[in-house]
């Protein structure tokens, strides 16, 4: 069940068979596995042991899939950086974990080099394509490390993981993932998304978002399937490697999506080789939904999911995408699914009592893919995963009377105006039918005789334009008065974290600056 087996199972099984397609290199899967085990052997010689943590901070790259393949083997925890941070956040997160080493791309020098000395325990710093003084080189270490198998004892209840949350709502928090829960959580992936060995897949979401680990990269380790990596997502790049590499299965955010739904020359690539694309991460609006699967003619699953449970938790089948036909099918489109395999799911009551269907709760999940907890975080950990294992996620829902799941909002993001609660998502899909809105997000704004006053936040397509009269007047034509925005802000783009999640904490914070916001 330690995932550095399925490495060198690969490797035994069909060593020619390529594994991972960059930038015009291709892998093999006993190319991977030797260069795995170079890094691994390289760094026991810097000194690391199992247990300690690794943190990488690195563009989509081959050498980021042998970073994992290094720590699953010799028993140390990987620890991914989110490339988006500053140096100041990046220190935290690298103190935090305790990181003995840090491998970073040169892309990051200029980053490494301004927090280099506020990381105490860090010892080594390793470059990717680049030299610089004082820190090592990659492959001049990987030529150093024996291409020999590491002799570590490495068991399923050892760590793999600490993925740090993203910060949304403060420090961020590193949830402790063990190769048992990767174990389950591949399971549940390959088999509601349809992932075989024959699979190839296209990654072009960042491998430190949790969720691309737990939907592409795991499953190829653990069916031997061919990995097509883009540094980072470009849309057009993502159409021409579609036809061009014949990819089966990709997994994308909703904003991804959105943008190659903008792309002028999308009709003029060859999807036939598509069977299955996966998205999730953020709610998908369902009206971008039925435009994409009308242009790219597959399969679609829909997963919701969170760091603390190893990626996903519910899943939308492709049976469940119905576009016409009776009402009570429909309208799953909406929803995120039912719970997967591996997954016990619940939609609660704040005394921890099932809600009847049609009522809103909060979506708690137990089972095998539950987090051990906050690295170094009790406390956190506590208010987290309650006593009886449910593993509470901070997502408003509620499910209909076939057990469907319907995500809300976040409970944080839910909007109380007047001592009425308002869910933004609801309002946010009548935004998007609009021909002119690009992106939406909806936020609560203080107001002194309400308390909150709801504002939409858009961002228009190109070339086209809508006024603030003519959004509200859109939403009060779908939605019951209290509900539509009572002002719409104007921005080019919306924030978001590399999950594709709106960070509605940045578009609130300058109406709350000083204020007290108790959701």
């Amino acid at each position: 069940m330690a995932i550095g087996n399925w490495i060198t199972r690969n490797a035994k099984r069909h060593p020619e068979k390529v594994g991972v397609v960059f930038e015009g290199k291709r892998y093999t899967f006993g190319e991977i596995n030797e260069r795995v085990n170079r890094l691994c052997n390289a760094l026991k010689r810097l000194g690391l042991k199992k247990g300690d943590r690794l943190g990488v901070l690195l563009d989509n790259c081959n050498q980021f899939v042998e970073a994992h393949g290094a720590c699953a083997k010799g028993g140390m925890v990987l620890v991914p950086l989110n490339t988006r941070l500053l140096s100041g956040e990046l220190a935290y997160i690298i103190n935090n974990a305790e990181a003995s080493a840090v491998i970073f791309g040169a892309t990051y020098a200029d980053t490494i080099g301004a927090l280099r000395s506020k990381c105490e325990s860090t010892h080594h710093f390793i470059m990717v394509e680049g030299e610089a003084e004082g820190v090592d080189a990659y492959d001049e270490l990987l030529a150093l490390g024996s291409p020999e198998e590491p002799d570590v004892e490495v068991g399923e209840e050892d760590l793999l993981y600490i993925a740090y949350t993203s910060g949304t709502t403060g420090l961020p928090k590193g949830a402790m993932i063990t190769h048992r829960n990767h174990f389950y959580s591949t399971i549940d992936n390959v088999i509601h998304y349809r992932i075989h060995p024959g699979s190839k897949i296209l990654v072009c979401l960042p491998m430190f978002f949790q969720a691309t680990v737990g939907c592409a990269l795991m499953p190829c380790f653990y069916l031997g399937a061919t990995m097509v990596i883009h540094r980072g997502f470009e849309a057009k790049m993502v159409l021409e490697t579609i036809e061009k590499e014949k990819i089966t299965f990709t997994f994308l955010a909703p904003s991804p999506i959105i943008f190659l739904l903008e792309e002028p020359d999308i009709n003029k690539y060859d999807y036939s080789s598509l069977e299955v694309l996966m998205y999730g991460s953020a709610p998908m609006p369902v009206a971008k939904l039925k435009e994409a699967m009308k242009i790219f003619n597959c399969k679609f699953v829909q997963s919701h999911g969170f760091t603390e449970y190893t990626c996903c938790t519910t899943s939308l089948e492709p049976e469940d995408h119905v576009l016409e036909g009776p009402a009570e099918k429909v309208k799953r489109i909406a929803s995120c699914g039912k719970e997967m395999i591996n997954v016990e799911a619940r939609v609660v009551n704040e005394k921890s009592e099932d809600v009847k269907p049609g009522e809103v709760g909060e979506l708690v999940a137990r089972g095998e893919k539950v987090m051990q907890g906050y690295w170094k975080n009790p406390e956190a950990t506590a208010e987290a995963i309650d006593k009886d294992g449910w593993l509470h996620s901070g997502d408003m829902a509620t499910l209909d009377q076939e057990g469907y799941v319907y995500i809300v909002d976040r409970k944080k993001d839910m909007i109380i105006s007047g001592g009425i609660n308002i869910y933004p998502k609801e309002i946010e899909e009548i935004l998007f039918t609009h021909p002119a809105v690009l992106e939406a997000a909806v936020i609560g704004i203080p107001d002194d005789r309400w308390g909150e006053s709801v504002m939409a936040v858009v961002a228009l397509k190109e070339a086209m334009k809508a006024t603030e009269e003519e959004i509200i007047n859109h939403c009060k034509e779908h939605l019951a008065s209290y509900k539509k925005p009572k002002s719409v802000y104007f921005v080019e783009r919306l924030p978001r974290n590399p999950g594709g999640k709106v960070l509605k904490r940045e578009l609130r914070e300058p109406y709350w600056k000083g204020r007290d916001r108790k959701v």
